[in-house]
């Protein structure tokens, strides 16, 4: 290889192994500020501005997958957007302006499959609106805004509302009753206490020929409310009454026949929430034919509710005692806590410092370095006979510090005297705890509950 090209090819590999050296595929600079501009703009809740952004951004770069992911979520947060809008003003009768949002929808995000379903059902609305204004039956506009299920649906409530419910008596006269009456048939004291309350009453066509119903009897009410007064009468004829509307109570004779015959037939689901056992739902059963005397109950145990077709009374009697059946369970919420403990180490170390006390002295004792020099005395002496004569001669330590050498006193010039024995004494102890876990265990009277810690 010529000279030239070998070092060519160096520069190249240096260039590319070099720390500081540039990437080889940079990222567009324009493009990131144009997906930081879309992601801004989304946190402010502008999707269309963030859209048309990301779209700047992956034209620019579109291999770039962070471009195509942004493009996508901000065309999906888009039209959902819109899909919303349009289903609340469509709901107020704005139907035009609702498809145009639906369609927005759909060219923003054509795999919005909610948006195509909306566009459809938009449109059939806006037929079926159009034609009933050619038929001459105008809409109006909270009318114009229900779909064919909100119609449907709301047909079926009005269908249930006409159902009519067990008739309630309400009397044109709601005074207190006072009436005396003596050895009157019965259809007379039915008649009279109907007269006085301003409510009509009707009779069995068989009830005249009953031997009961032509005993006459005597009544006596004071300060009776309507239904009291027609109570009393009803156990003193053997009779029975139900009313038939506002105004208007039907009167038979009392027995089991009759009863089958003219009682109105109620039918209710009774949607169990605490029980949770099928021996559960099978003692309410049994305790409901058994106490009210019901045969035509059913259980549905999907729903874990029951079907129930009874007489009114009976079904104010089984409603109260599913009620009183049909309570939540004591429950009871256990804390745990799971703690590792490690074994207590002790340590003593004993000490004792001059237990009786302290006693020392510190003793000044300069070194021969910073006083003077010794003395010497001269003393003449004398012998024991007197004759001889002779000198002794003492010399005597120097400890004066001249004052020029004051400056030289340091920690080495003193000393202790008696120095005390020492003894330490320490007690070191080492406890460790750590909770591992805190759980909490739920559970319900009279069921098991089991908590399982590690393995």
């Amino acid at each position: 290889m010529p000279p030239r090209k070998q070092l060519t090819a160096a520069a190249a590999v240096f260039a590319l192994l070099a720390p500081g050296a540039a990437p080889i595929f940079a990222r567009n600079r324009k493009a990131d500020k144009l997906l930081a501009q879309a992601q801004a703009a989304e946190a402010h809740g502008q999707y269309d501005q963030a859209v048309i952004l990301a779209e700047q951004a992956v034209g620019l770069d579109p291999a770039d997958t962070a471009y195509m992911l942004e493009l996508r979520r901000t065309r999906f947060e888009s039209a959902s957007a819109h899909v919303s809008h349009a289903q609340k003003i469509r709901s107020e009768g704005h139907l035009p302006e609702a498809l145009a949002e639906f369609e927005k929808a759909y060219a923003t995000d054509p795999a919005n499959d909610n948006a195509e379903q909306e566009i459809r059902r938009t449109r059939q609305m806006i037929e079926r609106e159009e034609k009933q204004i050619k038929d001459g039956q105008p809409t109006s506009p909270g009318e114009a805004g229900l779909t064919p299920a909100d119609r449907a649906h709301r047909d079926n409530e009005k269908r249930f509302e006409a159902m009519l419910p067990v008739p309630q008596l309400t009397p044109l006269n709601p005074l207190p009753l006072n009436l005396k009456m003596n050895n009157q048939k019965p259809r007379v004291l039915f008649d009279t206490i109907g007269k006085l309350a301003g409510v009509n009453v009707l009779f069995d066509p068989d009830y005249d020929s009953q031997q009961q119903a032509m005993r006459p009897q005597s009544i006596d009410l004071n300060n009776s409310t309507l239904e009291d007064a027609l109570e009393y009468v009803s156990v003193a004829t053997k009779s029975f009454w139900k009313p038939l509307s506002p105004n208007t109570i039907f009167v038979s004779v009392e027995n089991p026949a009759k009863h089958r015959e003219y009682d109105e037939q109620v039918v209710k689901v009774f949607y169990l929430n605490n029980v949770t056992s099928p021996q559960e739902l099978q003692e309410i059963i049994t305790t409901l034919r058994t106490v009210v005397e019901v045969s035509k109950l059913f259980q549905y145990t999907a729903q874990n509710a029951l079907i129930l077709r009874a007489e009114s009374n009976k079904m104010a009697m089984a409603e109260k005692i599913i009620a009183d059946l049909d309570k939540p369970k004591s429950e009871v919420v256990i804390d745990v806590l799971v703690m590792e403990v490690n074994s207590v180490h002790m340590r003593k170390l004993a000490a004792a410092f001059a237990p009786n006390g302290i006693s020392t002295q510190i003793l000044f004792t300069p070194r021969s370095s910073i006083v003077g020099g010794a003395t010497t005395t001269t003393t003449p002496s004398t012998t024991g006979l007197g004759t001889g004569t002779g000198t002794t001669t003492t010399t005597t330590a120097n400890t004066n510090v001249p004052l020029s050498a004051l400056g030289k006193i340091n920690f080495s010039d003193f000393s202790l005297s008696n120095i005390p024995n020492a003894l330490i004494e320490a007690v070191l102890n080492d406890t460790g705890t750590r909770v591992l876990q805190a759980p909490q265990i739920r559970a319900v009277d009279n069921f098991k509950a089991i908590l399982k810690i590690g393995d």
